[in-house]
């Protein structure tokens, strides 16, 4: 999955997010997301039954779209361009 891409997709297309505080995934959804623990199937549980509360879930969407909207693919790919130009040129 690559750099939390498919967390940032899923929010930008309002889709709620559970996932773990692993990786970057911390800093790339900040508090635009459902945190659990990777060993902890009842917490897994617990955030499925609160993405399913209509006004929990706009909360969470409209969080979500709003942090996805500030990330920008062609800013990424011109971040990405300068360093492999830079890392080419050393």
């Amino acid at each position: 999955e690559g750099f939390v891409r498919v967390a940032l997709e899923a929010m930008a297309c309002g889709c709620p997010v559970v996932t773990c505080r692993n990786s970057a995934i911390v800093e790339a959804v900040g508090d635009a997301a459902i945190f659990v623990g990777e060993d902890d199937p009842a917490a897994m549980a617990r955030a499925m039954e609160v993405v399913l509360e209509p006004e929990r879930r706009a909360g969470l969407v409209e969080t979500g779209l709003a942090w996805a909207s500030r990330f920008e693919w062609s800013d990424m790919a011109s971040v990405a361009e300068r360093a492999i130009a830079e890392a080419a040129g050393a």
